[in-house]
Parts: C-alpha cells; structure tokens; sequence
C-alpha cells in the first residue's frame, strides 16, 4: 500500500507542476475555511438543473448580505432566501433544500459544518442522501469539493 500511495502521488505532484491548480470550486477567499466549506455545500444545492453563472450570482447575493453563515441561514426566513438566491432559479424549493440542509447541520451537528463534513465518507453521504432535496450527485459534490 506504501508504494501504491507514494505513486499516486507523485503523479499528483507531476500533474500539478504541469497543469498547475484548477480551481474547480471558486470558493471566495475573504470567507472562513468553515464559511467556504460551507459555500461549497449551499453551490452543490444551488446548481442542480442550473448552470453555475447562475449560481455565482445567488452565492454573491447570499454573500453581499453577510449569509454566509449556518446561524444566519438557520434564522432566516424561507421567503428572504428564496429571494436572495432567485438567479439561482427555482429559488421557492431551492431555499426549502438549503432550509433542510441548514436544519440538519444545526439539528445534528450543532451548527458545525466542521462536524458534518469531518464524519467518515460513508456516513458522511448516508447523512447527506438522508436530507430532502439532495441526491447522490448533490452529496457526492459535496463530499469531494467540502
């Protein structure tokens, strides 16, 4: 197994030096590390049956009003959320999916995302596919990315 690892990463470092990094979730960087894991989850709800130019803009509306944050979403009212991530379209179910997954964070995890997302991966998705509104690709996105 030692040698397996020690392969795969020097392919990892052979790869990066190429390619560089990629950037394949643009998480803003003025945010917390728990705020941007947290941002990586909220994107992963946000970008079903939409295009991620669209989420981009419900994620700087949800950040130009300081939402960035499990205690704030938690205390926020559904139509206020929906409201705030309306590029995002079907903002109505889209802010009850965020509600579920904010409701199970704070419920569960006692508002921690660091707690959620610190559980062993097979638990980690149980949990997650056990939320209304998120599927396998939603949770394994948010399993990779977070």
């Amino acid at each position: 197994m030692d040698h397996f690892r020690k392969t795969l990463m020097s392919m990892y470092e052979a790869m990066l030096s190429r390619f560089g990094p990629q950037h394949w979730w643009p998480a803003r960087a003025h945010l917390a590390p728990h705020d941007r894991k947290l941002e990586i989850c909220l994107g992963a709800i946000l970008t079903q049956n939409t295009n991620w130019g669209n989420v981009e803009k419900a994620l700087d509306r949800l950040d130009q009003a300081s939402a960035m944050r499990v205690d704030v979403l938690a205390n926020m009212p559904p139509a206020h959320l929906a409201e705030l991530i309306r590029p995002a379209g079907y903002f109505n179910v889209k802010a009850g999916r965020l509600k579920n997954f904010i409701s199970h964070v704070t419920d569960r995890h006692g508002g921690s995302i660091e707690s959620l997302l610190g559980l062993p991966k097979p638990r980690l998705r149980e949990q997650l596919l056990g939320i209304n509104g998120i599927g396998p690709e939603t949770a394994d996105s948010m399993i990779l990315y977070a």
